[in-house]
């Protein structure tokens, strides 16, 4: 009898623990899964006690330990459930001494030996404990577990949740009724009469106590019971088919290749062992199948998931009014969720401070404060829907005002990862929301958010089209006496620009000349030192010179009178001056220039002064912005068969990708280069392009951030100075 019970109560529970593992990430369900174990190693290790001889004492001590984990586990269970959460302290205190009584139950504290329990015949019929000097306080360590849970269990909550408390009511009736059967079972009967009768009713109060707290959970919609059922079905049915078919298999096997020779040893044969392997790669499409048939059967009267999003998607489109939309969208959801209450808030203009909000309900209406008092936690929870159970512990304030408007989820709805708005259910006229509608809810969130969006787009479209017309006059009219004044300032910009340039070109071409005679030692004799101060003079003078024929060109090319004075020159003879001229500036960097171009004559049609230029300001370009010890690779060389290319290649600092395309534009520098050299002009590419492009040529460019630079130009032959030099080549080779 006590065997029979004692299987029983262990079936009924593992099953419980097999529907809670299907939900065993929520931590109620978690506790209620150590519960159940509690209660098996309770009742397997008191079954034990009875019936087994040398290890009696060991199973009866062990039987100590299951009382402890189950009612330490059924505490935490409760203040989940009713989201009361105590101070670090008092879990750390809990926890420390019901290890403590625990590690007591393995010694001679609690049980110091045990007595054979004699029957009628003179037969051991089972084994009673000896108590040791820790049994009181292990009783005392009980029963306050006991008090302590009907304390919470009977502690009145504000404004508690209606399902929560008729959840309570339940596990009231199974805390005073176990307790009382438990406590007679478990201490009172085996100390007043030495009885057995707790091998016999320990499984029942177990089974009686995890299904009243089972019955209480899924009230409270910890977890889908229906669902984990239907799983187990399918599991179960999926099973038995695989063994139905692998035993049908191995028969026939076994009939028509061994000749009605089945051995024991079938069991590991070559032939057994493949059929295991093809029955494990047919598991899954079996498994899916029951799952569809199970479905079919126990979810026929349920809403369906694709009838519910087209009738969403048709009301989502149906109108550009936000708050028709959203109370269009609150009916449709509460009318499928049967919720008590569907109430929805939206934001819109940039300052946050307006907003719509609507409820399917007079008596239920969501404030702005609590909404933003809810928007300080979002980010944090970082769920596509809230459940008031997930806010119980680590967010108080947010399950404060889910308790206070008696709702049961939120859905957030985020564009990027700012809050527009909310979606708030109420409790569940029919049940508790399952997991299967928290994914529904939880796919509609992007969906809600394009709808809402659009129409406030609309709305604004709609504001801003009823006063454009008065903004594009006062904006032209602002437009037009702006562009005069900018026209102004250009004009005397240039004008003064034109007018400093000439001013400032022939002192300054003097102080030049100056300076490169007292260097070439034309005034006597000079020091290391002042050789170096006037070289510096000499090189400041050189660039003022190049910037102010700069500012003269760019003068011209607005005033219209910038001419191109083309004659015929040797373009390498010009090369190889402009860089001698400048390998002095480059040394002074610690730069060193390398020229590399044809032996041969380039003549071009060209203005040989704008050509030095452009050719001067790629190079000390390329020497201001190269690293000191590098070298800048100059190339003059053939391009195609009538034209000429001059590049130069530095290892500098490079331009950004983001800023080449505004490189060639009238002042306009890259970042990096304001920050390497904060006096330059950003003319000189400018200039380099126009005089290029005047000439019929092209500019040369590619760079590479951090890397450097290779910039130069291509420019068309002289054709009949080319003919001429072929001719007198040709003469002379006669």
């Amino acid at each position: 009898m006590a065997l029979t019970l004692l299987f029983l109560g262990l079936i009924v529970n593992l099953f419980i623990a097999i529907l809670a593992i299907d939900s065993v990430k929520n931590r109620s369900v978690r506790a209620l899964f150590v519960v159940v174990l509690g209660l098996i190693i309770w009742e397997t290790s008191n079954y034990l006690a009875d019936t087994t001889g040398d290890m009696a004492l060991f199973w009866n001590r062990f039987t100590f330990v299951g009382p402890i984990i189950v009612l330490h586990a059924s505490l935490m269970m409760i203040l989940l459930l009713r989201g009361i959460v105590l101070s670090k302290a008092a879990h750390v205190l809990l926890g420390a001494v019901s290890v403590a009584v625990v590690g007591l139950a393995f010694t001679n504290m609690i049980v110091s030996g045990v007595t054979e329990r004699l029957g009628g015949a003179g037969q051991v019929v089972g084994h009673d404990p000896v108590y040791g000097v820790a049994y009181a306080p292990y009783v005392v360590w009980v029963l306050s577990l006991i008090l302590i849970m009907g304390y919470y269990v009977f502690l009145r909550v504000p404004r508690e949740l209606v399902q929560v408390k008729r959840q309570m009511v339940i596990i009231r009736y199974d805390v005073i009724i176990t307790s009382i059967v438990g406590v007679l079972v478990g201490i009172v009967l085996p100390l007043a009469f030495r009885t057995s009768m707790m091998s016999l009713l320990l499984p029942i109060v177990g089974v009686l106590y995890v299904s009243f707290l089972t019955v209480a959970i899924v009230k409270h919609g910890l977890f889908d019971i229906k669902l984990a059922a239907v799983r187990s079905a399918a599991y179960t049915l999926s099973i038995l088919c695989f063994a139905g078919i692998y035993y049908m298999v191995a028969f026939l096997v076994s009939v028509l290749i061994f000749d009605s020779q089945v051995s024991s040893d079938i069991s590991v044969s070559p032939v057994n062992i493949g059929l295991a392997l093809i029955l494990s790669f047919l598991f899954q499409p079996i498994k899916h199948f029951f799952d569809r048939v199970t479905n079919k059967i126990f979810f026929k009267n349920q809403y369906k998931r694709d009838v519910f999003y087209e009738d969403l998607g048709n009301i989502l489109t149906s109108t550009t009014d936000l708050r028709s939309l959203l109370s269009r969208v609150s009916v449709h959801i509460r009318d499928t969720f049967k919720a008590e209450y569907v109430a929805a808030f939206v934001y819109y203009g940039s300052d946050r401070e307006k907003f719509v909000s609507t409820s399917t309900s007079q008596r239920v209406k969501i404030p702005v404060f609590d909404v933003k008092a809810l928007d300080e936690s979002v980010h944090r929870l970082r769920k596509k829907v809230i459940i008031v159970d997930d806010t119980a512990n680590e967010y108080k304030s947010v399950w404060r005002i889910f308790r206070s408007h008696r709702t049961d989820i939120a859905i957030p709805l985020m564009r990027s990862k700012e809050v527009v708005g909310y979606i708030f259910l109420g409790e569940r006229m029919s049940g508790d929301y399952t997991r299967r509608d928290i994914e529904v809810l939880s796919s509609i969130g992007n969906q809600l958010v394009i709808a809402v969006q659009n129409t406030i787009s609309i709305h604004e479209v709609r504001e801003l089209n009823a006063t454009l017309q008065q903004r594009i006059d006062v904006a032209t009219k602002e437009l037009r006496s702006s562009n005069a004044q900018l026209k102004h300032i250009d004009n005397v910009k240039d004008e003064f620009m034109s007018m400093a340039s000439h001013q400032l070109r022939t002192p300054l071409t003097s102080v030049k000349g100056y300076l490169s005679m007292v260097l070439e030692g034309d005034a006597g004799d000079i020091t290391w030192k002042q050789r170096k101060l006037l070289m510096e003079a000499f090189k400041s003078s050189e660039r003022m010179v190049g910037l102010i024929a700069d500012f003269l060109n760019i003068s011209r090319l607005q005033t219209g009178k910038f001419v191109i004075d083309k004659t015929s020159f040797d373009f390498g003879s010009i090369v190889r001056q402009e860089v001698q001229d400048l390998e002095m500036i480059a040394s002074s960097h610690d730069i060193k220039l390398s020229l590399k171009m044809d032996k041969m004559k380039l003549p071009v049609l060209a203005d040989e002064s704008k050509v030095r230029q452009v050719i001067m300001n790629l190079v000390d370009n390329a020497v201001y912005y190269s690293k000191p010890n590098s070298v800048i690779k100059i190339l003059v060389e053939r391009s195609g068969s009538a034209g000429v290319a001059f590049t130069v290649t530095d290892t500098g600092i490079g331009v950004p990708v983001s800023e080449q395309k505004h490189l060639f534009h009238k002042f306009y520098r890259a970042q990096n280069a304001r920050q390497q050299r904060p006096d330059g002009t950003g003319v000189g590419l400018y200039l380099a392009r126009r005089v290029v492009t005047a000439h019929g040529g092209a500019i040369i460019f590619k760079s590479t951030e951090g890397k450097g630079s290779t910039f130069g130009f291509k420019m068309p032959l002289d054709k009949k100075a080319l003919a001429e030099l072929a001719k007198k080549t040709a003469d002379t080779k006669k």
